[in-house]
């Protein structure tokens, strides 16, 4: 594997990485890939506490998807929360992540329900994505979003684009 990154990211020039599922291999292995690999690398690691999420980039990986923000912007943008919380997690993140600003920030992904499947509110989702955007942290903005695409669970949150892209929908000139 450690020969295979290193070979992929030459070979391709990537500057960054996503891994996925990095809590199903043992921790110490990941300062060896990411050594190895030589480019920014975010894992994901799907667990909303905070210390368990940023266990993965103490002495190995550079950062995680940002899976307690996510939760956090969750319940503030689609069930109407305090905006408070937001404030709260980037204040416990602070002293627990190496790096906050190396983050990946986003509010949807192809594991987890798309927010306008569980917020049919177009006027949420921009606040959403303009606070990803705009946010502490790395932007991630999930293929399907600038179509307003309102997948549920997996796999229905996996819609192909190629069929239904449209350059004119106003999400898409939106983002």
């Amino acid at each position: 594997m450690l020969t295979w990154i290193k070979d992929t990211i030459q070979k391709f020039n990537f500057d960054g990485i996503r891994i996925d599922t990095v809590p199903h291999v043992k921790k110490d292995f990941w300062k060896e890939y990411a050594q190895a690999a030589g480019v920014y690398q975010v894992g994901e690691v799907l667990n909303g506490n905070i210390g368990y999420v940023s266990y993965y980039t103490h002495d190995g990986l550079d950062a995680t998807m940002n899976y307690p923000l996510y939760f956090t912007l969750k319940s503030v943008f689609n069930y109407k929360q305090s905006m408070y919380n937001i404030r709260s997690t980037f204040l416990n993140e602070a002293g627990a992540f190496a790096d906050i600003d190396a983050l990946g920030v986003f509010i949807d992904n192809h594991d987890n329900p798309r927010f306008l499947s569980i917020t049919d509110s177009i006027p949420l989702f921009k606040s959403a994505l303009t606070f990803v955007v705009y946010s502490q942290g790395i932007p991630i903005i999930y293929y399907g979003s600038e179509q307003g695409f309102k997948g549920g669970n997996d796999p229905a949150n996996r819609e192909p684009l190629w069929t239904s892209l449209n350059p004119n929908n106003p999400l898409y000139t939106y983002v």
